[in-house]
């Protein structure tokens, strides 16, 4: 669990022992400094930090895969992405790249994400209405493209890359998010999972 105001992640380069970026969270921001480059020191507000998302991309050799990606990518205000990407080929440094995939990961959830959550999660409290990450949120369940389901409807099928909400029966009324491609799918998918909880908890309390 990361409890410290400011958390830093060195990630090292390929081929050496050095260090190749620092990535350092802050409760005021973020900044991407590239040590083995004369590039500046990238910094983000954090109030200007409103989306993520995440994956992996395997590369491919003439018959099998040979490496892989692990890829943050940070939206801000205006549009403006800033990727992270970590490459692993033939097994090199596959181990240490994943566990600093999932560090920066953690990060930007705790630093920059977790409040968002709480604000949406108040909302629905309060049967406000608004959208988010592709769904549109009412005090009696949500709307997606041309469906719309009570709470006592949404159902979510949970997998590693992705996950679908759908009705419990009719599995026609569904819609894919994929955590790589789509903007806040995993903290759209921490959101659902905490309101199917709550909306159990009161049709038990209810019986």
């Amino acid at each position: 669990m990361i409890e410290n105001k400011i958390t830093r992640i060195e990630i090292p380069a390929f081929f050496s022992k050095k260090i190749s970026r620092i990535l350092v969270f802050g409760e005021q921001g973020l900044s991407i400094e590239k040590p083995l480059s004369f590039a500046p020191v990238l910094t983000i507000d954090a109030d200007q930090i409103v989306a993520f998302r995440y994956g992996i991309n395997w590369i491919s050799g003439y018959q099998f895969n040979i490496g892989r990606q692990y890829i943050v990518e940070i939206l801000d205000e205006r549009g403006q992405i800033f990727p992270v990407k970590l490459r692993s080929m033939y097994g090199i440094r596959r181990n240490i790249y994943y566990s600093k995939w999932s560090d920066i990961v953690a990060a930007l959830w705790h630093f920059y994400f977790r409040q968002l959550f709480e604000m949406r999660f108040q909302q629905y409290r309060c049967k406000e209405r608004f959208d988010f990450a592709g769904v549109e949120f009412h005090p009696f369940g949500i709307k997606f493209d041309e469906y719309s389901l009570f709470w006592n409807e949404i159902r979510l099928s949970n997998y590693k890359s992705y996950f679908v909400v759908h009705h419990y029966e009719d599995l026609k009324k569904r819609k894919s998010f994929n955590f790589k491609n789509d903007w806040n799918a995993s903290l759209l998918q921490v959101l659902l999972k905490e309101i199917k909880r709550e909306q159990d908890r009161l049709s038990v309390s209810d019986n």
